[in-house]
């Protein structure tokens, strides 16, 4: 009797491990480490925004130009650094890169790194809009917008001094660094002020742009 008990406590236990099914957790893949922080001295005063202090954090956005065959279409790339707490934000935009939107509805990874990459320690304009080139966006305490511009008589610059691209399952970026300096014009006005400009100095920017 013992034996059949056995025997039957033993059948019991090879059909319950026949039965357990494992699961294939697939490996995590690298996510690819975003980061945002500038300083600048913005009229005469010091500023430093700076990820997860006073609700900063930042963000990319782009802008589309579709047209039609055998126009190209263009791309323009923007990395912001704002808040949740205060008005205050600082955004940057690099265009255009042009690709044929009726074959693909956005420039492809390889168009995408070449764009970015090519900013590295080149020449870079200053470009309204950023059509063709660099631009600058800055809103302050009360949520005036002040916007660079191509054509500024001051003096105004722009380097690149980092660019790296790397993919992970969220998208592709380019990683990029930047110092520049410029005076930025009101576009925006919220309450009455007697200039119309501010110099930005010694500015360096750290974000990403995304394809």
């Amino acid at each position: 009797m013992k034996t059949t008990k056995f025997l039957i406590f033993g059948a019991s236990l090879t059909l319950l491990f026949a039965c357990v099914k494992h699961e294939v957790v697939p490996a995590p893949s690298d996510l690819v480490k975003l980061d945002a922080h500038f300083t600048g001295i913005i009229n005469g005063t010091d500023v430093e925004y700076t990820d997860d202090v006073n609700g900063f954090n930042g963000d990319d956005s782009q802008d589309q130009i579709i047209l039609a065959p055998p126009s190209l279409s263009s791309a323009k790339y923007y990395s912001d650094i704002s808040s949740n707490l205060v008005l205050n934000s600082i955004k940057v935009g690099i265009g255009s890169n042009k690709w044929d939107a009726a074959a693909l509805e956005k420039p492809s990874i390889g168009q995408f790194n070449d764009f970015c990459e090519a900013l590295k320690n080149a020449t870079v304009s200053f470009s309204d809009n950023a059509v063709d080139g660099f631009v600058v966006q800055y809103k302050d305490a009360f949520g005036n917008v002040w916007t660079s511009k191509e054509n500024s008589v001051n003096s105004q610059s722009v380097n690149f001094t980092s660019v790296e691209t790397k993919s992970d399952d969220t998208g592709d970026y380019a990683l990029i660094e930047l110092d520049f300096a410029c005076h930025v014009y009101r576009t925006v006005s919220q309450n009455p002020l007697e200039i119309d400009s501010l110099r930005i100095d010694n500015a360096y920017f750290k974000g990403w742009f995304k394809r």
